[in-house]
């Protein structure tokens, strides 16, 4: 019993101070998936453990079963809990993770387990056990799957920077209290749909775009606003050495006309020139936002296209 604790506790140290090396939009999806071995090893040692403890003959197998989801799902509720005084954040979805990780290591071991062989003995049963923790594993690697098609399109794309074409573009999308949709109209034109529900600023961010504009002398953006009101949007474009202060970032105002779609320009030279004390670092842009006010609840707004032209392009500003 005391090597299992012993195990226990060393998986538990890993999954709470390990972090993935470097920086990126996998690291998060990664290590989210990371919990799926981790929390079915766990399950494995609690199974052994709780196994140990029960009377052959006065209860039935699959109590041992039940006990393991019971505990891990405590486990997993506690250890995500306390990451609010960490640096890192609790996420139901990793809680839902770590759950499949012990229902997958419960599947497996039910497959060879002799004290339940009656019920697992029909090819049917076992087939269901089988393929069970595959497509778990399936699901868990689904974020990891989504965001490398997106990453692998958004270098395709290149130098338009937000093309939405299909569903893949809504995997690089970050919502602030708006929600986000792949539209088409009339002529099959598709866009993104935007629509602002709460938060102080709703909006929407792409934390990953292609870092490197240099060789570029303008963006431009295709929106639109089906509202019969205008609407005011706020462009904020950062860079890797920006300080998070309202004076060190790229801020523009863009005013959307009701029923209408338009085009908005922004030269490259006035994004550089923007941070009050340095100039923006062109090569590394960290993050690309588009973002109202509180007074916008309801509001919705349309992006077409976003993109990096060069000084031949510009007639079309």
């Amino acid at each position: 019993m005391i090597g299992l604790a012993v195990a226990a506790a060393l998986l538990l140290a890993v999954w709470h101070f390990a972090r993935l090396p470097g920086d990126g939009p996998l690291i998060g999806p990664l290590h989210s998936a990371a919990h799926f071995p981790l929390f079915g090893l766990l399950a494995v040692i609690v199974f052994i453990a709780l196994r140990r403890f029960a009377t052959p003959g006065r209860q039935s197998p699959w109590g041992v079963y039940g006990g393991t989801l019971v505990v891990m799902l405590m486990i997993s509720s506690v250890t995500e809990w306390s990451q609010q005084f960490t640096e890192r954040d609790a996420s139901l979805w990793d809680v839902a993770v770590n759950m499949a990780g012990t229902v997958t290591a419960l599947a497996l071991i039910a497959l060879y387990d002799r004290q339940v062989a009656e019920f697992t003995q029909t090819r049917l049963r076992k087939l269901s056990l089988a393929l069970l923790p595959v497509i778990l594993a399936a699901l868990v690697l689904l974020p990891v799957a989504g965001i490398s098609a997106a990453l692998m399109k958004r270098d395709a794309d290149f130098p338009c920077l937000v093309c939405p074409k299909n569903r893949v573009d809504l995997w690089m999308i970050d919502r602030n209290g708006a929600s986000v949709r792949l539209a088409a109209g009339p002529d099959r034109e598709t866009h993104l749909e935007i629509l602002m529900k709460t938060s102080a600023f709703p909006g929407v961010s792409w934390e990953w775009p292609v870092k490197d504009w240099r060789g570029f002398d303008a963006l431009v953006l295709e929106l639109g606003n089906p509202g019969p009101l205008p609407l005011d949007l706020t462009l904020r474009i950062d860079d890797l050495h920006h300080n998070f202060r309202f004076t060190d970032r790229f801020n523009q105002r863009v005013t959307l006309q009701a029923s209408s779609r338009s085009r908005a320009c922004i030269l490259l030279t006035d994004v550089e020139n923007a941070p009050e004390a340095r100039q923006m670092d062109l090569s590394g842009i960290a993050r690309l936002m588009l973002f109202s006010s509180e007074a916008s609840h309801g509001s919705r707004f349309r992006i077409y296209g976003i993109r990096l032209i060069r000084h031949q392009e510009m007639e079309s500003c």
